[in-house]
């Protein structure tokens, strides 16, 4: 079994999981320095749609990684990633309507999407996003990028 760490070691070496997502709601654009870094993820992935919109929404590029988690909107997991990109952009009940498509993938990622997405809110109302909310949003994308990279490289 590969471990996101594995697979997405070129940017997690320029931005470590643990500094991730320090913005709940996505910045004004990309984080240049992670260019070079989403090109030999993406590489690594197979371009594999859904980890490939994991790559983005991890680089801040919402505009990629919608139209990634869009290729399949049938698919719980295309849905579920989804669902985080549209909470990156703020857009919490929309965020909502992808979670509610996932299905038991939920319990398998171990963690409330709604449930994060209403913290997130409200965070993002108050302007204070406190570390417990950003850890669990982390724990939540390694979780959810460990299931595809165990349905792309096998587990």
């Amino acid at each position: 079994m590969k471990p996101p760490e594995e697979v997405f070691a070129a940017l997690f070496a320029v931005q470590p999981l643990q500094e991730s997502f320090r913005d709940l709601i996505q910045p004004k654009a990309p984080n240049p320095a992670l260019h070079h870094a989403v090109n030999s993820a993406i590489a690594n992935v197979s371009s594999d749609p859904c980890l490939t919109a994991a790559i983005y929404l991890y680089a801040d590029n919402l505009d990629s990684a919608h139209q990634e988690a869009q290729r399949d909107e049938s698919d719980p997991e295309s849905a579920y990633w989804h669902g985080i990109m549209h909470r990156r952009e703020g857009d919490f009940s929309n965020a909502n309507h992808w979670f509610r498509r996932t299905g038991t993938l939920r319990a398998q990622v171990g963690s409330d999407p709604i449930s994060l997405t209403e913290r997130a809110e409200i965070a993002h109302r108050s302007g204070s996003y406190p570390e417990e909310l950003l850890e669990d949003i982390r724990k939540e994308f390694r979780n959810l990028a460990q299931i595809g990279i165990d349905r792309v490289f096998g587990n």
